[in-house]
């Protein structure tokens, strides 16, 4: 089982050849396979969709590919690799160069990434930490009230 979830937001493309509508597909790990349904193509083209993947190989990619809505041919695609987040953000908001085949560029689309992975982990080995630090406190705390009985049993037998 997977202990990383990749979350891509398509959000919206802008610049894009003109189609009537359009959806975008995405690819990770060269297998599983989701998209967005059809928009209309104005000034750009609004999907605002999440889809979520589980992250097995942090090397491998998501491929977003734009297809024309009517005849299902591909417009152009880009991809965003997991090397490429930012290790020490909640999440990537970026607009990366829609390509075509002979790679021209046609257009652009905005992603929202989150990578939700090794904070799991990060927060599994704090936990741990805290529950360590607790224990050397706890222990420090009754070395400390062992002293102190023994502090009052010698004032008793001086008094």
């Amino acid at each position: 089982m997977a202990e990383s979830k990749l979350i891509i937001q398509i959000v919206e493309a802008r610049n894009l050849v003109r189609v009537q509508s359009a959806y975008a597909e995405v690819i990770y790990n060269k297998s599983d396979k989701q998209r967005t349904q059809p928009e209309e193509n104005k000034d750009s083209i609004k999907w605002n969709e999440k889809f979520t993947f589980d992250v097995v190989n942090q090397n491998e990619e998501a491929v977003i590919t734009i297809y024309n809505a009517s005849d299902r041919s591909p417009i152009a695609n880009c991809t965003y690799s997991l090397r490429d987040y930012p290790e020490s953000e909640l999440s990537d908001e970026v607009w990366l160069p829609l390509k075509t085949r002979s790679q021209n560029e046609v257009g652009q689309i905005k992603l929202i990434v989150q990578w939700i992975q090794s904070r799991t982990k990060n927060l599994k080995i704090e936990l741990e930490n805290l529950k360590t630090n607790l224990i050397e406190i706890e222990n420090q705390l009754n070395f400390y009230k062992k002293e102190l009985e023994v502090f009052h049993c010698n004032q008793h037998l001086t008094v």
